[in-house]
Protein backbone atom coordinates (compact mmCIF):
# COMPACT_ATOMS: atom_id res chain seq x y z
CA UNK A 1 0.00 0.00 0.00
CA UNK A 2 1.33 3.73 -0.96
CA UNK A 3 0.50 6.26 1.61
CA UNK A 4 -0.60 9.30 0.89
CA UNK A 5 2.15 11.74 0.27
CA UNK A 6 1.57 14.12 3.17
CA UNK A 7 4.05 15.44 5.97
CA UNK A 8 4.61 18.05 8.38
CA UNK A 9 6.88 21.17 8.57
CA UNK A 10 6.64 23.40 11.35
CA UNK A 11 3.35 21.93 12.35
CA UNK A 12 1.60 22.77 8.86
CA UNK A 13 1.02 19.75 6.52
CA UNK A 14 2.12 19.91 2.85
CA UNK A 15 1.72 17.55 0.19
CA UNK A 16 5.20 16.85 -2.12
CA UNK A 17 4.85 13.89 -4.60
CA UNK A 18 5.87 13.56 -8.17
CA UNK A 19 3.60 13.16 -10.79
CA UNK A 20 4.24 12.96 -14.74
CA UNK A 21 7.93 13.67 -14.62
CA UNK A 22 6.85 16.86 -12.02
CA UNK A 23 7.75 17.46 -8.57
CA UNK A 24 4.87 19.11 -6.87
CA UNK A 25 4.99 20.58 -3.45
CA UNK A 26 2.30 22.71 -2.06
CA UNK A 27 0.93 23.66 1.21
CA UNK A 28 -2.28 22.34 2.45
CA UNK A 29 -2.49 25.29 4.84
CA UNK A 30 -4.11 23.50 7.96
CA UNK A 31 -2.65 21.72 10.94
CA UNK A 32 -4.79 19.22 11.48
CA UNK A 33 -4.05 15.74 10.44
CA UNK A 34 -7.81 14.98 9.19
CA UNK A 35 -8.24 18.31 7.13
CA UNK A 36 -5.05 17.85 5.99
CA UNK A 37 -5.72 13.97 4.39
CA UNK A 38 -8.53 15.52 2.88
CA UNK A 39 -7.41 18.43 1.31
CA UNK A 40 -4.57 16.29 -0.19
CA UNK A 41 -6.96 13.63 -1.91
CA UNK A 42 -9.04 16.83 -3.12
CA UNK A 43 -5.87 17.86 -4.25
CA UNK A 44 -4.58 15.03 -6.05
CA UNK A 45 -8.17 14.63 -7.80
CA UNK A 46 -7.72 18.08 -9.47
CA UNK A 47 -4.01 17.68 -10.29
CA UNK A 48 -4.66 14.05 -11.92
CA UNK A 49 -7.56 15.57 -13.73
CA UNK A 50 -5.54 19.01 -15.22
CA UNK A 51 -2.58 16.83 -16.01
CA UNK A 52 -5.15 14.35 -18.29
CA UNK A 53 -6.71 17.78 -19.73
CA UNK A 54 -3.55 18.62 -20.51
CA UNK A 55 -2.47 15.08 -22.22
CA UNK A 56 -0.23 14.86 -19.24
CA UNK A 57 -0.81 11.70 -19.05
CA UNK A 58 -1.03 10.51 -15.99
CA UNK A 59 -1.29 6.97 -14.68
CA UNK A 60 -4.19 6.29 -12.67
CA UNK A 61 -2.40 3.79 -9.95
CA UNK A 62 -1.09 7.29 -8.62
CA UNK A 63 -4.61 7.79 -7.39
CA UNK A 64 -5.19 4.11 -6.15
CA UNK A 65 -3.61 1.81 -3.67
CA UNK A 66 -4.04 4.08 -0.88
CA UNK A 67 -4.38 2.89 2.44
CA UNK A 68 -5.72 5.95 4.62
CA UNK A 69 -6.10 5.76 8.32
CA UNK A 70 -8.09 9.00 9.71
CA UNK A 71 -8.17 9.59 13.76
CA UNK A 72 -11.79 8.97 14.31
CA UNK A 73 -11.08 4.87 13.50
CA UNK A 74 -12.45 4.83 9.88
CA UNK A 75 -10.29 3.17 7.12
CA UNK A 76 -10.42 3.76 3.32
CA UNK A 77 -8.20 0.98 1.38
CA UNK A 78 -8.56 2.15 -2.04
CA UNK A 79 -6.84 -0.64 -4.58
CA UNK A 80 -8.98 -0.74 -7.82
CA UNK A 81 -11.16 1.68 -9.75
CA UNK A 82 -14.12 0.92 -8.30
CA UNK A 83 -12.88 1.87 -4.82
CA UNK A 84 -11.53 5.00 -6.20
CA UNK A 85 -15.00 5.75 -7.48
CA UNK A 86 -16.91 4.80 -4.55
CA UNK A 87 -14.15 7.05 -2.20
CA UNK A 88 -15.08 9.94 -4.68
CA UNK A 89 -18.61 9.58 -4.23
CA UNK A 90 -18.33 10.02 -0.32
CA UNK A 91 -16.26 12.94 -0.19
CA UNK A 92 -18.90 14.35 -2.45
CA UNK A 93 -21.29 13.70 1.10
CA UNK A 94 -21.25 16.28 3.41
CA UNK A 95 -22.86 13.47 6.52
CA UNK A 96 -19.06 11.69 5.24
CA UNK A 97 -16.73 14.98 6.81
CA UNK A 98 -18.69 14.55 10.27
CA UNK A 99 -18.14 10.51 10.18
CA UNK A 100 -14.47 11.15 9.91
CA UNK A 101 -13.57 14.64 11.08
CA UNK A 102 -12.94 15.12 14.88
CA UNK A 103 -15.77 17.54 16.59
CA UNK A 104 -12.58 19.58 18.15
CA UNK A 105 -11.01 20.65 14.77
CA UNK A 106 -13.93 20.37 12.49
CA UNK A 107 -13.39 22.58 9.84
CA UNK A 108 -15.14 23.14 6.45
CA UNK A 109 -12.49 21.43 3.77
CA UNK A 110 -11.52 24.09 1.25
CA UNK A 111 -13.66 25.12 -1.88
CA UNK A 112 -12.40 24.29 -5.12
CA UNK A 113 -11.68 27.53 -6.90
CA UNK A 114 -14.67 29.17 -9.11
CA UNK A 115 -14.03 29.50 -13.04
CA UNK A 116 -15.97 32.83 -13.99
CA UNK A 117 -16.92 32.35 -17.59
CA UNK A 118 -15.19 34.83 -19.88
CA UNK A 119 -17.11 37.79 -21.40
CA UNK A 120 -19.06 36.97 -25.06
CA UNK A 121 -18.54 40.40 -26.10
CA UNK A 122 -15.40 41.44 -25.50
CA UNK A 123 -12.70 42.82 -27.05
CA UNK A 124 -9.73 40.28 -26.85
CA UNK A 125 -7.05 42.16 -29.55
CA UNK A 126 -4.00 43.92 -27.68
CA UNK A 127 -0.65 42.85 -26.42
CA UNK A 128 -1.04 39.44 -24.35
CA UNK A 129 0.04 39.01 -20.49
CA UNK A 130 2.62 36.12 -22.08
CA UNK A 131 3.97 38.82 -24.32
CA UNK A 132 4.30 41.32 -21.76
CA UNK A 133 6.22 38.52 -19.55
CA UNK A 134 8.31 38.05 -22.02
CA UNK A 135 9.80 41.29 -22.34
CA UNK A 136 9.54 41.98 -19.11
CA UNK A 137 12.08 39.42 -18.61
CA UNK A 138 14.28 40.53 -21.28
CA UNK A 139 14.52 44.14 -20.14
CA UNK A 140 15.62 43.62 -16.81
CA UNK A 141 18.40 40.82 -16.94
CA UNK A 142 20.96 43.56 -16.38
CA UNK A 143 18.75 45.36 -13.77
CA UNK A 144 17.62 42.68 -11.07
CA UNK A 145 19.35 40.10 -9.73
CA UNK A 146 19.10 36.76 -11.21
CA UNK A 147 16.86 35.00 -8.34
CA UNK A 148 14.57 37.45 -8.67
CA UNK A 149 14.11 37.59 -12.05
CA UNK A 150 13.80 33.70 -12.26
CA UNK A 151 10.95 34.08 -9.24
CA UNK A 152 8.90 36.81 -11.09
CA UNK A 153 8.81 34.80 -14.31
CA UNK A 154 7.30 31.75 -12.42
CA UNK A 155 4.81 34.37 -10.75
CA UNK A 156 3.92 35.56 -14.40
CA UNK A 157 3.77 32.20 -15.96
CA UNK A 158 1.60 31.12 -13.52
CA UNK A 159 -0.92 34.43 -13.81
CA UNK A 160 -0.67 34.01 -17.32
CA UNK A 161 -1.89 30.45 -16.83
CA UNK A 162 -4.93 31.28 -14.23
CA UNK A 163 -6.14 34.52 -16.88
CA UNK A 164 -6.34 31.59 -19.57
CA UNK A 165 -8.28 29.15 -17.42
CA UNK A 166 -10.80 32.17 -16.37
CA UNK A 167 -11.26 33.88 -19.38
CA UNK A 168 -11.19 30.99 -21.43
CA UNK A 169 -9.23 32.43 -23.98
CA UNK A 170 -4.83 32.58 -24.96
CA UNK A 171 -3.44 34.92 -25.47
CA UNK A 172 -5.58 37.54 -23.48
CA UNK A 173 -4.98 41.43 -23.36
CA UNK A 174 -2.86 42.42 -20.52
CA UNK A 175 -4.92 45.54 -21.06
CA UNK A 176 -8.56 43.89 -20.18
CA UNK A 177 -7.31 42.73 -16.62
CA UNK A 178 -9.35 44.89 -14.10
CA UNK A 179 -9.57 44.88 -9.94
CA UNK A 180 -12.21 42.20 -9.98
CA UNK A 181 -9.81 39.69 -11.78
CA UNK A 182 -7.03 40.14 -9.32
CA UNK A 183 -9.69 39.67 -6.49
CA UNK A 184 -10.43 36.38 -8.28
CA UNK A 185 -7.21 35.44 -8.63
CA UNK A 186 -6.07 36.20 -5.18
CA UNK A 187 -9.00 33.78 -3.86
CA UNK A 188 -8.16 31.13 -5.56
CA UNK A 189 -4.58 31.72 -4.32
CA UNK A 190 -5.96 31.10 -0.75
CA UNK A 191 -7.98 28.65 -1.59
CA UNK A 192 -4.92 26.32 -3.10
CA UNK A 193 -3.10 27.04 0.21
CA UNK A 194 -1.04 29.50 -0.11
CA UNK A 195 0.35 32.02 2.66
CA UNK A 196 -1.19 35.72 3.24
CA UNK A 197 2.22 37.02 3.17
CA UNK A 198 3.82 34.97 -0.06
CA UNK A 199 0.54 36.20 -1.92
CA UNK A 200 1.14 40.28 -0.67
CA UNK A 201 5.08 40.16 -0.94
CA UNK A 202 5.59 37.78 -3.78
CA UNK A 203 2.98 37.23 -6.22
CA UNK A 204 1.58 40.76 -6.09
CA UNK A 205 4.15 42.20 -6.02
CA UNK A 206 5.91 40.77 -9.48
CA UNK A 207 2.50 41.48 -10.52
CA UNK A 208 2.76 45.25 -9.89
CA UNK A 209 6.18 44.91 -11.75
CA UNK A 210 4.62 43.53 -14.41
CA UNK A 211 1.34 46.01 -15.27
CA UNK A 212 4.03 48.99 -14.26
CA UNK A 213 6.39 47.83 -17.29
CA UNK A 214 3.40 47.22 -19.38
CA UNK A 215 2.42 50.93 -19.17
CA UNK A 216 5.84 51.75 -20.29
CA UNK A 217 5.34 49.69 -23.60
CA UNK A 218 1.72 51.37 -23.95
CA UNK A 219 0.18 47.94 -23.56
CA UNK A 220 -1.70 49.30 -20.04
CA UNK A 221 -3.27 52.38 -20.47
CA UNK A 222 -0.68 55.23 -18.72
CA UNK A 223 -4.13 57.30 -16.91
CA UNK A 224 -5.50 53.56 -15.54
CA UNK A 225 -4.60 53.16 -12.19
CA UNK A 226 -2.84 49.34 -12.08
CA UNK A 227 -5.55 46.74 -10.86
CA UNK A 228 -2.93 45.23 -8.45
CA UNK A 229 -2.67 48.25 -6.28
CA UNK A 230 -5.29 48.41 -2.99
CA UNK A 231 -5.30 44.93 -2.46
CA UNK A 232 -4.18 43.83 1.09
CA UNK A 233 -4.15 40.36 2.14
CA UNK A 234 -1.43 40.48 4.84
CA UNK A 235 -0.69 43.03 7.28
CA UNK A 236 2.94 43.51 8.16
CA UNK A 237 3.01 45.28 10.70
CA UNK A 238 1.07 42.77 12.79
CA UNK A 239 3.21 39.86 11.49
CA UNK A 240 6.73 40.96 12.56
CA UNK A 241 7.45 37.80 14.45
CA UNK A 242 8.59 35.75 11.53
CA UNK A 243 12.30 35.33 12.89
CA UNK A 244 12.06 34.88 16.49
CA UNK A 245 15.11 34.76 18.76
CA UNK A 246 15.90 31.02 20.44
CA UNK A 247 14.94 31.15 23.87
CA UNK A 248 17.44 30.03 26.49
CA UNK A 249 16.23 26.39 26.28
CA UNK A 250 16.06 25.83 22.39
CA UNK A 251 19.91 26.75 22.77
CA UNK A 252 20.54 24.56 24.69
CA UNK A 253 18.76 21.60 23.11
CA UNK A 254 20.30 22.43 19.78
CA UNK A 255 23.83 22.81 21.35
CA UNK A 256 23.33 19.78 23.74
CA UNK A 257 26.37 17.19 22.57
CA UNK A 258 23.86 14.38 22.08
CA UNK A 259 22.25 16.60 19.55
CA UNK A 260 24.70 18.06 17.67
CA UNK A 261 26.75 15.01 17.96
CA UNK A 262 24.70 13.37 15.00
CA UNK A 263 25.30 15.58 12.56
CA UNK A 264 26.30 13.43 9.49
CA UNK A 265 27.17 16.84 7.41
CA UNK A 266 30.16 19.29 8.26
CA UNK A 267 27.63 22.99 7.96
CA UNK A 268 25.04 20.67 10.46
CA UNK A 269 27.94 20.80 12.98
CA UNK A 270 29.24 23.99 12.58
CA UNK A 271 26.71 26.31 10.91
CA UNK A 272 25.16 26.40 14.04
CA UNK A 273 27.97 27.05 16.05
CA UNK A 274 29.08 29.88 13.61
CA UNK A 275 25.30 31.15 13.18
CA UNK A 276 24.99 32.59 17.36
CA UNK A 277 28.34 33.10 17.48
CA UNK A 278 28.56 35.44 14.50
CA UNK A 279 25.24 36.72 13.72
CA UNK A 280 25.81 35.87 9.91
CA UNK A 281 23.02 34.88 7.60
CA UNK A 282 23.44 31.11 6.56
CA UNK A 283 24.49 32.10 2.71
CA UNK A 284 26.75 34.06 3.68
CA UNK A 285 28.41 31.60 6.35
CA UNK A 286 27.75 28.06 4.19
CA UNK A 287 29.58 29.77 0.96
CA UNK A 288 32.89 30.43 3.33
CA UNK A 289 36.40 29.39 1.32
CA UNK A 290 39.25 28.46 3.22
CA UNK A 291 41.07 31.74 2.68
CA UNK A 292 38.47 33.64 4.08
CA UNK A 293 39.85 32.55 7.42
CA UNK A 294 42.54 34.16 8.50
CA UNK A 295 44.47 36.64 11.06
CA UNK A 296 44.84 39.57 10.91
CA UNK A 297 46.80 41.26 14.08
CA UNK A 298 47.63 38.24 15.71
CA UNK A 299 43.32 37.66 15.15
CA UNK A 300 41.53 35.21 13.62
CA UNK A 301 38.63 36.23 11.79
CA UNK A 302 36.39 35.38 9.50
CA UNK A 303 35.73 37.46 6.11
CA UNK A 304 32.25 37.39 4.53
CA UNK A 305 32.81 38.70 0.89
CA UNK A 306 31.76 38.34 -2.37
CA UNK A 307 35.20 37.48 -4.10
CA UNK A 308 35.27 34.30 -6.28
CA UNK A 309 31.91 34.11 -7.35
CA UNK A 310 30.30 34.39 -3.54
CA UNK A 311 27.04 36.27 -2.93
CA UNK A 312 26.54 39.29 -0.34
CA UNK A 313 22.39 40.26 0.55
CA UNK A 314 23.98 44.08 0.63
CA UNK A 315 27.08 45.75 0.43
CA UNK A 316 27.08 46.12 4.68
CA UNK A 317 27.16 42.31 4.45
CA UNK A 318 31.19 42.69 3.15
CA UNK A 319 32.96 42.50 6.31
CA UNK A 320 35.80 40.86 8.64
CA UNK A 321 34.78 40.05 11.65
CA UNK A 322 36.85 38.27 14.92
CA UNK A 323 36.19 34.83 15.77
CA UNK A 324 34.56 33.96 19.15
CA UNK A 325 36.80 32.15 21.54
CA UNK A 326 34.06 29.75 22.03
CA UNK A 327 34.42 28.97 18.33
CA UNK A 328 38.24 28.53 18.85
CA UNK A 329 37.51 26.37 21.43
CA UNK A 330 35.56 23.59 20.37
CA UNK A 331 38.43 23.38 17.45
CA UNK A 332 37.15 25.30 14.27
CA UNK A 333 41.16 25.50 13.59
CA UNK A 334 41.08 21.83 13.63
CA UNK A 335 38.07 21.43 11.60
CA UNK A 336 39.92 24.39 8.95
CA UNK A 337 42.89 22.61 9.23
CA UNK A 338 41.15 18.71 7.85
CA UNK A 339 39.45 20.42 5.23
CA UNK A 340 42.46 21.97 3.03
CA UNK A 341 42.53 18.28 1.54
CA UNK A 342 39.43 18.96 -0.19
CA UNK A 343 38.05 21.78 -2.46
CA UNK A 344 39.23 24.86 -0.73
CA UNK A 345 35.27 24.98 0.74
CA UNK A 346 34.91 25.57 4.11
CA UNK A 347 32.17 22.79 3.87
CA UNK A 348 33.06 21.24 0.33
CA UNK A 349 29.92 18.73 -0.02
CA UNK A 350 27.57 22.22 -0.48
CA UNK A 351 26.99 23.45 -3.97
CA UNK A 352 25.13 26.02 -5.25
CA UNK A 353 21.80 26.66 -6.92
CA UNK A 354 21.30 27.69 -9.98
CA UNK A 355 21.70 31.52 -8.82
CA UNK A 356 25.03 30.92 -7.30
CA UNK A 357 24.07 30.68 -3.61
CA UNK A 358 24.70 27.84 -0.83
CA UNK A 359 22.33 28.29 1.76
CA UNK A 360 19.68 26.11 0.25
CA UNK A 361 20.65 22.73 1.40
CA UNK A 362 21.54 23.34 4.83
CA UNK A 363 18.36 25.26 5.41
CA UNK A 364 16.32 22.67 4.97
CA UNK A 365 18.42 20.32 7.10
CA UNK A 366 18.38 22.60 10.03
CA UNK A 367 14.84 22.74 9.56
CA UNK A 368 14.90 18.92 9.83
CA UNK A 369 17.00 19.47 12.59
CA UNK A 370 14.91 21.88 14.54
CA UNK A 371 11.85 19.37 14.13
CA UNK A 372 13.35 16.45 15.42
CA UNK A 373 14.35 18.89 18.39
CA UNK A 374 10.38 19.42 18.65
CA UNK A 375 10.74 23.19 17.78
CA UNK A 376 8.43 23.32 15.41
CA UNK A 377 7.41 26.85 15.70
CA UNK A 378 7.40 28.86 11.88
CA UNK A 379 9.33 31.77 13.09
CA UNK A 380 11.76 29.56 14.57
CA UNK A 381 14.69 29.40 12.08
CA UNK A 382 18.29 29.44 11.45
CA UNK A 383 17.67 33.17 10.78
CA UNK A 384 16.86 33.17 14.81
CA UNK A 385 20.54 32.99 15.42
CA UNK A 386 20.85 36.59 13.68
CA UNK A 387 17.91 37.90 15.65
CA UNK A 388 19.44 36.23 19.08
CA UNK A 389 22.93 37.57 18.84
CA UNK A 390 21.89 41.15 18.07
CA UNK A 391 19.32 41.22 20.65
CA UNK A 392 22.02 39.76 23.12
CA UNK A 393 24.69 42.54 21.92
CA UNK A 394 21.90 44.98 22.59
CA UNK A 395 21.14 43.83 26.17
CA UNK A 396 24.97 44.17 27.01
CA UNK A 397 24.84 47.60 26.04
CA UNK A 398 26.73 47.40 22.65
CA UNK A 399 25.85 50.53 20.44
CA UNK A 400 24.33 50.39 17.32
CA UNK A 401 26.88 51.03 15.12
CA UNK A 402 29.50 48.25 16.54
CA UNK A 403 26.51 45.92 16.36
CA UNK A 404 26.09 46.66 12.20
CA UNK A 405 29.45 46.40 11.66
CA UNK A 406 29.95 42.65 13.56
CA UNK A 407 26.24 41.59 12.45
CA UNK A 408 26.56 43.29 8.98
CA UNK A 409 23.56 45.71 9.14
CA UNK A 410 23.38 49.21 6.93
CA UNK A 411 24.16 52.09 9.42
CA UNK A 412 23.32 55.53 7.55
CA UNK A 413 23.56 58.15 9.74
CA UNK A 414 26.43 61.02 8.55
CA UNK A 415 28.60 60.83 11.39
CA UNK A 416 29.11 57.03 10.70
CA UNK A 417 28.90 56.56 7.18
CA UNK A 418 30.63 59.59 6.02
CA UNK A 419 33.30 60.24 8.93
CA UNK A 420 33.97 57.28 10.66
CA UNK A 421 36.48 54.85 10.60
CA UNK A 422 35.91 50.73 11.06
CA UNK A 423 36.39 49.63 14.20
CA UNK A 424 39.69 47.45 14.55
CA UNK A 425 39.08 43.45 15.12
CA UNK A 426 40.80 44.05 18.67
CA UNK A 427 38.05 46.27 19.22
CA UNK A 428 35.55 43.99 18.01
CA UNK A 429 36.57 41.05 19.75
CA UNK A 430 36.39 43.11 22.89
CA UNK A 431 33.52 45.14 22.67
CA UNK A 432 31.07 42.53 20.13
CA UNK A 433 31.92 39.08 19.94
CA UNK A 434 33.17 38.37 23.67
CA UNK A 435 29.81 39.87 24.70
CA UNK A 436 28.14 37.17 22.86
CA UNK A 437 27.38 35.71 25.98
CA UNK A 438 24.83 32.23 26.35
CA UNK A 439 23.34 29.60 29.29
CA UNK A 440 24.82 27.01 27.54
CA UNK A 441 27.38 24.99 28.37
CA UNK A 442 29.53 25.33 25.21
CA UNK A 443 32.08 23.45 26.91
CA UNK A 444 30.79 20.26 26.43
CA UNK A 445 31.24 20.86 22.83
CA UNK A 446 34.34 18.99 21.18
CA UNK A 447 35.13 18.77 17.37
CA UNK A 448 37.07 15.31 16.70
CA UNK A 449 40.14 15.86 14.21
CA UNK A 450 39.27 14.31 10.77
CA UNK A 451 35.79 13.76 11.96
CA UNK A 452 34.25 14.42 8.18
CA UNK A 453 37.28 13.58 6.22
CA UNK A 454 36.09 9.91 5.36
CA UNK A 455 32.44 10.81 4.60
CA UNK A 456 33.30 14.28 2.51
CA UNK A 457 35.81 11.89 0.53
CA UNK A 458 32.99 9.13 -0.55
CA UNK A 459 30.42 12.24 -1.12
CA UNK A 460 32.63 14.20 -3.02
CA UNK A 461 33.55 11.57 -5.27
CA UNK A 462 29.83 10.54 -5.75
CA UNK A 463 29.12 13.81 -6.69
CA UNK A 464 31.99 14.10 -8.83
CA UNK A 465 30.39 10.37 -11.11
CA UNK A 466 27.16 12.34 -10.94
CA UNK A 467 28.11 15.09 -12.46
CA UNK A 468 30.73 13.36 -15.45
CA UNK A 469 27.12 11.13 -15.74
CA UNK A 470 25.20 14.20 -16.28
CA UNK A 471 27.46 16.05 -18.89
CA UNK A 472 27.69 12.61 -20.70
CA UNK A 473 24.12 12.48 -21.20
CA UNK A 474 23.89 16.22 -22.09
CA UNK A 475 26.39 15.30 -24.76
CA UNK A 476 25.20 12.17 -26.17
CA UNK A 477 21.62 14.69 -26.59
Amino acid sequence: MLTLPIYPRNGTYYLHTRIAGRQIKRSLATKDKTQAILVGLELLKRLYKALNAAGGGMDKDKLKKLDIAFPTGFQAKINTDDDMARFQELLKNPDFYDLIRPRATEQPPVPAPAIAPAPEAENLTGVSIAEVASRYQTRHQKLKAPKTLYEYGNYHQHFSRWVAVRKQADPYPIRNIINDDIAAYIDDLLADGKPAQAIQTKYLRALNALFEFAKTLGAFPKDVLIPTRGHKVFNKNKHRTNRKPFTTEELQQIFEPLNLNKARHPEEYWLPLLGIFTGGRISELSQLLITDIKQIEGIWTISINDEEGKRTKTLASIRTIPIHPTILEIGFLDYIEDMKAFNGQVFPDLKPDEFGHYGKQPSRRFGVYLDKLGITDRAKVFHSFRTTANNCLKQKGVPEETRCQFIGHEHDTINSATYGEPHSMAFLLEHAAKKLIFDVDFKKIKYEKRRFNAYLAKEIRRQERMENHKQAKKTRG
